[in-house]
């Protein structure tokens, strides 16, 4: 059973190149090594979709895109332009983590960014898939995103974090493989990059970002369409995971 939904929605950066629904969230609990419950998501039940929240729909605003689960993938179609940089806004879907304190907590993917027409590998620069962690869900033009897709004329995983409008980049050289694993790890007001490709036996620590977080993180899925012409791209998602974690450690292996 497929389920659709069209769901609301000065450019600048630094680069360096280096090679919807009613339940929106959970308490953290103490166990570990185990998914936290009622957020993890296999995309094996059209209906989970319901699950999520749409920024879009958040805040108010017009459609990022559509929103579809078939044959066990999340399929995010981002409208024309909209992609996550400085105050721009891309599609994504996410759910809220509260704690008293704050979170400490994994959320991974398997994610592969294709051409919207083709099913290929995209055509024009930044269009890619991946996660998206807001640090606090009250001021959600601050972010980190993970993605793998064509990124600026090569095939890489990105990872990007912005504060007060302003973000700053990292690629990393994929080769010719548009699919991959990414993971965001919060530890208290550290987010960290971890990416895989499917062809690596072991996880690769790309990047730390320093925000301050608040008791309301919000963590889930994005996709980016840049500026440059008319091709469309496709975000596929595997599985979305959350995992509680005591210390970054956990997320190296």
């Amino acid at each position: 059973m497929d389920v659709y939904r069209t769901v609301a929605g000065g450019l600048g950066f630094v680069m360096v190149l280096a090679g919807c629904g009613t339940s929106t969230g959970v308490s953290l609990v103490p166990d570990r090594d185990v998914p936290l419950n009622g957020l993890s998501d296999e995309f094996d039940d059209a209906g989970s979709i319901s699950s999520w929240l749409v920024r879009s729909e958040v805040e108010g605003d017009p459609s990022d895109g559509s929103v579809s689960i078939s044959e066990g993938q999340l399929l995010l179609r981002p409208v024309q332009d909209h992609y996550f940089l400085n105050d721009h806004r891309g599609l994504s879907l996410f759910k809220k983590l509260e704690s008293a304190d704050h979170p400490r907590f994994m959320i991974e993917t398997q994610v592969t960014a294709v051409d919207g027409v083709s099913g290929g590998a995209p055509t024009e620069m930044f269009h890619s898939a991946g996660l998206v962690v807001y640090p606090d869900v009250t001021r959600m033009s601050d972010w980190v995103v993970a993605n793998i897709g064509l990124q600026n004329g090569t095939l890489a995983f990105e990872d990007k974090s912005t504060s007060n409008g302003t973000s700053v980049l990292t690629l990393y050289a994929t080769g010719q493989e548009l699919s991959g694993a990414v993971r965001l790890c919060v530890v208290g007001n550290l987010i960290m990059v971890f990416t895989r490709l499917d062809t690596d036996a072991t996880w690769t620590e790309r990047n730390a970002f320093t925000h301050a977080v608040g008791t309301t993180v919000g963590a889930g899925v994005m996709v980016n369409d840049f500026l440059a012409g008319t091709a469309e791209v496709e975000g596929q998602f595997e599985y979305v995971r959350f995992l509680k974690i005591d210390s970054v450690v956990e997320c190296r292996v």
